[in-house]
């Protein structure tokens, strides 16, 4: 899915002032748009981190950002700071930004949930059943709060009903706990 600029444009202004050392990240980055917004907004190459788990996506933010920057040669386009992995894996706890459109499925379908329960929780609606619940929106909304570091922003795509579906309250309840909003 490719968000559209509007909508890339209104969150990075969402934001508000970036410094060059603000470190963001995007751990569902698709085709890099946010990345090369902070970017244009003035934070530095080496302060961000792009993630996506399907090649396609990470293949396109991995060139944009190489004629964005002007690189050439492998050395310099691996450099780049877009990963191909699972960007729900453990990325730091020291992000002042974490801003994307996460995936928003209603089932996670990826694997390594035992990788991922070192850093997210997998029984989050505390029901005693581990990945019952679980769903790529549910994990990446606890990705983003658990990256973040204290006083730092998160900017998400979330779906509208986010506020008021009744299956979400647990979600809703984890945000107002460790967020403020």
């Amino acid at each position: 899915y490719l968000t559209e600029q509007c909508v890339i444009a209104f969150m990075v202004n969402l934001v508000g002032r970036l410094k060059p050392e603000t470190k963001v990240l995007d751990f569902e980055c698709g085709s890099g748009g946010f990345l090369a917004a902070v970017i244009d907004k003035g934070v530095l190459l080496e302060n961000i981190r792009g993630i996506d788990i399907d090649e396609l996506p990470y293949i396109i933010a991995k060139t944009y950002l190489a004629l964005y920057f002007k690189k050439s040669g492998k050395e310099e386009i691996d450099s780049l700071p877009i990963k191909l992995d699972n960007g729900l894996f453990y990325q730091g706890r020291d992000w002042d930004l974490v801003i994307g459109n996460p995936a928003g499925g209603n089932q996670y379908k990826h694997g390594d949930l035992e990788k991922i329960g070192e850093n997210l929780n997998r029984d989050l609606d505390r029901n005693g059943r581990l990945d019952d619940n679980l769903s790529e929106y549910n994990l990446s909304i606890q990705q983003a709060v658990s990256s973040v570091n204290v006083g730092g922003k998160i900017c998400l795509v979330l779906p509208e009903g986010f506020f008021s579906n009744s299956q979400d309250e647990f979600l809703r309840r984890f945000v107002a706990k460790n967020c403020k909003v």
